[in-house]
């Protein structure tokens, strides 16, 4: 039994036991990862997955089990790793951010800035993903922490630490009737078409259910992923869009305007989120704080020890 082994099935469970997927994922062939499937299994003598001749369907009651222990130790061996890694300063490995456009686009260019006057010579690599996407890099450790404003259904082997939080604003193209609302209505917004979010972000659902809670049903006519092409579409006179504070700037958005909305819609929370049991290096540990400063060294290592 080795650790390749384990990543094995726990990535082929993972992809729904697509050993293509796994593949591509761990960067092998699907021969390797079959035979590494075959041999553990031939060791445990007992069949992790469910097979229709060579093709694998899904994994077997036993095989949860196993991969529910397989995950726990490729994390543990991660953490070593990463212990390693802090005790011997040579060995500088970079640190992956999985995160959205917009945070990429917002939040992070002047925290990197600071990390990297800092530690100068540690490889900083943002990683896009959807928000499904970004947690689950975070719990297989393929990234060593992500960004993102979402967190709920978070699987309790992740913690999350709040950065910033940023009031709600409706932005519209110039001279639009909402700029004359005083006050901002639901019910001033509900027949102009929106621009949204795509709906793997629960900010979509919020907005959504905000307007439904006072009986109104938005009219949703385009969706993405990243807040500068909603605010383009915006541009284009294809609807109006509710976003944070943060993704608006007068001077580069001179084509579109913000109304605040902050008596409307909640605010959006910018959360880091780590793998609990994960030993942070020192400048890893200190990317964290420069992303969540009202949060101590220490009150980071005790929720990921899971005190």
């Amino acid at each position: 039994m080795n650790i390749q082994q384990l990543r094995a099935v726990c990535e082929v469970a993972r992809n729904g036991a697509n050993v293509s997927a796994a593949a591509r994922s761990l960067g092998q062939s699907q021969p390797a990862i079959t035979k590494q499937i075959r041999q553990l299994e031939d060791e445990l003598r007992m069949e992790i997955f469910e097979r229709a001749g060579n093709r694998l369907l899904a994994v077997t009651q036993p095989g949860e089990a196993v991969i529910a222990l397989a995950r726990g130790i490729v994390s543990d061996v991660e953490s070593l790793r990463a212990l390693a890694g802090r005790v011997d300063a040579r060995t500088v490995e970079p640190i992956v951010i999985a995160t959205s456009h917009t945070q990429a686009r917002y939040f992070l260019p002047p925290v990197i800035k600071t990390f990297s006057e800092r530690h100068a010579g540690v490889p900083v690599v943002i990683r896009h993903g959807e928000p499904r996407q970004i947690a689950e890099w975070v719990m297989l450790g393929k990234a060593t922490l992500a960004v993102t404003t979402e967190g709920e259904g978070l699987d309790d082997r992740i913690a999350a630490f709040p950065c910033q939080r940023f009031p709600r604003i409706v932005v519209v193209p110039p001279r639009h009737p909402l700029l004359r609302a005083r006050p901002l209505t639901l019910a001033a917004m509900a027949p102009h078409p929106l621009v949204t979010y795509e709906a793997s972000f629960s900010i979509r659902h919020r907005i959504v259910a905000t307007f439904q809670k006072a009986g109104l049903t938005p009219r949703l006519v385009l969706s993405a992923i990243d807040s500068d092409v909603i605010k383009t579409c915006v541009e284009q006179g294809l609807g109006i869009a509710v976003l944070s504070a943060a993704v608006f700037d007068p001077a580069r958005d001179l084509r579109l305007r913000a109304i605040p909305a902050g008596h409307l819609f909640e605010p959006s929370t910018t959360k880091v989120l780590v793998r609990r049991r994960r030993m942070l290096r020192g400048h890893e540990l200190d990317l964290v704080r420069l992303c969540t400063p009202q949060t101590t060294a220490r009150q980071i290592e005790q929720a990921l020890r899971g005190s």
